[in-house]
């Protein structure tokens, strides 16, 4: 039987995830949720490097967004949180 990435990322979740506290939890559950969504459906002898480096190319092209929406302190409108482009890694 071949193993998905999928059921990979499921058992890391509720495994190693399941270990850590909230806060770090919840900035860990969204990257896994990132790569989960680029290697659906892939077993792990799938998921090559090049499709690894593939995704890694995308994934620094995408805007991120940061905050929340928050109201303006001098006229009250209700603003956009920023975003940005991530950084490249190096």
């Amino acid at each position: 039987m071949r193993t998905s990435f999928d059921a990979l990322a499921k058992d890391y979740a509720e495994t190693v995830l399941a270990e850590f506290n909230e806060k770090e939890r919840a900035a860990r559950v969204p990257h896994l949720d990132w790569w989960s969504k680029q290697f659906a459906g892939l077993t792990l002898a799938e998921v090559t490097a090049d499709r690894i480096s593939k995704a890694r190319d995308l994934l620094v092209t995408e805007t991120v967004v940061q905050g929340k929406p928050h109201e303006d302190r001098k006229t009250g409108e209700t603003l956009a949180p920023q975003e940005y482009t991530r950084a490249a890694q190096q």
